[in-house]
């Protein structure tokens, strides 16, 4: 058979004249530089020589394409040309044009015009392929329909990118995988596929990093199937993110797409490829199966530059071009990439195979068992233009089991796409894979209800889908939960449940079986979470709470209880004393030990809350939450000034009656005023006749030795350090002391046994572990108490 193709090869080019061969063999992406007889002799022994004409054919303009199929094969006279072709002469001498350039059509010295042969037809396979059944359009929508479900039952997040990671795809693995899948890389290129389309058709939505069911997928699940492949075909098209040569087995790809440093193809690019062989796929018509091979040789004519900017192999290899940052798996002749010369089938081409594989799934072809042959399906020949609407068979069947413990198991043969996304709707997935076991609950009918359902909808579907009926307790208890529907709240990511305020006698009604306590009337709270997602109540939800408290610099919260939900004051309470309440308000004291008995946990989440509840904190109040958790912390408090005074009004020995009232710590010889505080006291200096300056550099050396590199420490204040002394002092317990030396600061573990005043001074007296004995520290030269160390001075 190869002999008698090469022969015949061999005969359609013997009467074109030299120039044109070789225009041809340019223009088909051949050599083009041989000698006629070589040239001749290589095209003979071109197997998809016959695909390459066709493409070369479909890519001429409609004019030049009729004129070719009038005269093709055919020596024919120029003035003939214009006469027998039903053109007008202008439109004939264009098209003419055209096909001389493209090798098509060649003048001879005796005023002839030499037409080459038409393409065969594309060869059809030798026997009825096996169509493959892995992945098709049935499969990819149920899919669709359980990543859909996993969404709502699950806080499916993202990467910051917007693509899947690790942990989503497990998840999303242990759902959709059924035996006999492809393991490694086909099975993970499915579920990035799978991911991308959902986001890209609007089935899917991010908020932030968190994935969410849009609003649109029902109305997608209402459509007929051809408009449904439709949605998905367009949806690829346009498709971000995704790069089919990354799916490939046979490539890989080094570095992210940069025209001016590699050949890597971009979004722009990638979409531009796609709608290239969506236009070529549309000259491959009815239902009969063509050689994917032949698709590839195709468009090599059709659309050579599907990728990169496409050249004849022998000019490719003169120039040493590659494919910059493609390389294949098995190794590659060059450092850079595959060489451009004799590769394109190896690249273009394996997009082209993997797009194939791609389209399958989405319905658009099918693909035989060993992905050799395709054709496409009636819904593709509808996305491509080719045929109307197709009829649509009907796409209800029974298929559900209705237990009277309210699962409903899934016949997978029988189900359809539609149907696991209605039944989704109102009930939740917890089992199974090859035939999916559903639960409604409470949870599960209120979701159904907020998106827009009602009870005569879920009934009338069970009872059209099930196989035995509804159960008389599903119906009434269905019934039952509607009602309620009104009157409980339902949010995500929390474990409680707010209960209106006149519905009391629902907490016991809901606490019945799952194991819940009422707390305070109108809490119903589940220790171990709500039997299935969404949990419950919005008051928990910390991203819901708003603003409801102002903080003062002294530490007072002034909590507005109306916009507060139940259990601000709750957790207020566990940080701060209660001081009064006036009308709808209550007044806290932040309480400094109770933030020193925090472990890290609990004190970065009680800043967390005091965030959210107050908004930022005043400088005096932060520093009075930091001076609680021993000194040198980093923090964000405002405008902070630093004031020291100079040598000669030390002596006056007024730092501590202007600066102590006002400021917020202490960094070396300065005082850290608040900026408004600042103003005041240098009113008072002014009275004093006490003249302001600038002190930047000695600032900037306070800093440096101060802190622990860019960031200064700031100094406790002298009340709090005795105070953690003398508690200290009260328990026995040993404290971490940051001490001023003449040579820098020290760190000493000491535990304080009493505070001194000793004349105009005060001392601590302490027992020195390492010394074995008591010590006296000047209590001026403490700079910070660290923390508090509960150890005995055995363990020390």
């Amino acid at each position: 058979m190869a002999m008698a193709a090469r022969g015949k090869n061999a005969g359609r080019f013997k009467n074109m004249p030299a120039a044109q061969v070789r225009k041809l063999a340019e223009a088909l992406g051949y050599e083009s530089t041989p000698a006629r007889s070589e040239l001749l002799r290589r095209l003979a022994g071109r197997s998809d020589l016959e695909a390459r004409l066709a493409g070369l054919v479909a890519s001429l303009s409609r004019n030049a394409r009729e004129l070719f199929c009038a005269f093709a094969g055919k020596r024919v006279p120029a003035d003939a040309v214009e006469s027998g072709s039903g053109l007008s002469p202008e439109d004939a001498r264009e098209a003419l044009a055209e096909l001389e350039e493209k090798g098509l059509a060649g003048m001879r010295s005796k005023g002839e015009c030499e037409f080459a042969a038409k393409p065969a037809p594309f060869p059809k396979p030798p026997s009825e392929p096996d169509i493959a059944q892995r992945f098709g359009s049935r499969r990819f929508l149920m899919d669709l329909v359980r990543l859909m479900q996993l969404v709502r039952q699950k806080d499916l997040r993202v990467l910051s990118d917007g693509s899947p990671g690790v942990r989503f795809l497990s998840k999303l693995e242990a759902v959709l995988r059924v035996e006999g899948d492809e393991g490694g890389g086909r099975f993970d290129a499915y579920m990035n596929l799978l991911y991308r389309v959902a986001l890209e058709a609007g089935l899917l939505e991010l908020e932030g990093k968190l994935l969410r069911v849009a609003r649109g997928a029902d109305d997608f699940f209402q459509m007929p199937l051809h408009t449904r492949v439709q949605e998905l075909f367009e949806a690829w098209l346009r498709c971000k993110g995704m790069n089919e040569l990354n799916l490939s087995d046979r490539l890989r790809l080094k570095g992210k797409p940069s025209p001016n440093s590699n050949d890597i193809p971009d979004h722009n690019r990638l979409c531009s490829a796609r709608r290239q062989l969506a236009d070529c796929l549309s000259h491959f018509p009815g239902d009969r199966w063509y050689p994917a091979d032949g698709l590839v040789s195709f468009c090599r004519a059709k659309a050579p530059d599907m990728l990169v900017k496409a050249l004849p192999d022998d000019r490719a290899a003169e120039m040493n071009l590659v494919y910059r940052g493609i390389f294949a798996r098995d190794g590659s002749d060059h450092p850079d990439g595959l060489p451009r010369a004799g590769n394109w089938h190896r690249v273009e081409g394996e997009f082209i195979r993997v797009a194939l594989w791609v389209l399958s799934a989405l319905g658009v072809v099918e693909l035989d068992g060993g992905g050799d042959w395709f054709r496409l399906t009636p819904e593709g020949r509808y996305c491509l233009g080719l045929t109307p609407e197709p009829t649509c068979a009907g796409l209800k069947g029974k298929c559900l089991v209705i237990q009277p413990n309210f699962e409903v198991v899934v016949f997978q043969q029988n189900a359809t796409p539609e149907i696991l996304h209605t039944l989704g709707m109102f009930a939740d997935l917890v089992a199974g894979r090859e035939n999916p076991v559903y639960q409604m609950n409470l949870a599960s009918i209120y979701r159904s209800a907020k998106e827009g359902m009602n009870f005569d909808e879920v009934r009338d579907f069970l009872e059209e889908c099930s196989t035995t009926g509804v159960p008389p307790n599903v119906a009434a208890t269905l019934r039952e939960w509607w009602d309620r529907c009104n009157t409980v709240y339902f949010e995500q990511y929390c474990d409680v449940l707010e209960l209106p305020p006149d519905r009391p006698e629902l907490a016991a009604l809901l606490a019945n079986g799952n194991g819940g306590k009422v707390r305070a009337g109108r809490l119903l709270v589940f220790p171990g979470g709500m039997p299935s997602p969404p949990k419950a109540a919005r008051v928990l939800d910390h991203r819901n709470r708003t603003r409801c408290a102002k903080a003062d610099p002294d530490g007072l919260i002034t909590l507005d209880l109306e916009a507060a939900d139940v259990f601000v004051e709750p957790l207020l309470s566990g940080m701060a004393k209660l001081e009064g309440r006036e009308g709808n308000r209550a007044f806290y004291r932040l309480d400094p030990a109770a933030f020193a008995a925090m472990n890290d946990e609990e004190y970065e989440r009680a800043l967390g809350f005091l965030e959210t509840v107050c908004g930022e904190l005043p400088p005096q109040a932060a520093f009075r939450i930091l001076s609680s958790r021993g000194g040198g912390v980093e923090v964000k408090v405002g405008e902070i000034k630093a004031v020291r005074l100079s040598s000669d009004t030390k002596r006056l020995k007024l730092e501590e009656a202007l600066f102590a009232p006002y400021a917020v710590g202490r960094l070396g010889d300065f005082w850290l005023l608040p900026a408004d505080k600042w103003e005041r006291v240098k009113g008072h200096l002014r009275e004093l006749g006490i003249r302001t300056g600038k002190a930047g550099k000695a600032l900037k050396e306070a800093a440096k030795n101060g802190g622990d590199g860019s960031t200064a420490r700031l100094r406790q204040g002298r009340r709090e350090i005795v105070e953690l002394l003398n508690r200290a002092a009260e328990r026995g317990a040993f404290v971490e002391l940051v001490y001023s030396l003449p040579d820098g600061l020290g760190r000493f573990v000491v535990k304080p046994i009493e505070v001194i005043t000793n004349g105009g001074g005060e001392v601590v007296e302490a027992y020195d572990p390492q010394r074995g004995g008591n010590v006296l520290l000047t209590l001026s030269n403490i700079e910070s108490v660290r923390r508090l160390l509960r150890r005995s001075s055995k363990e020390t």
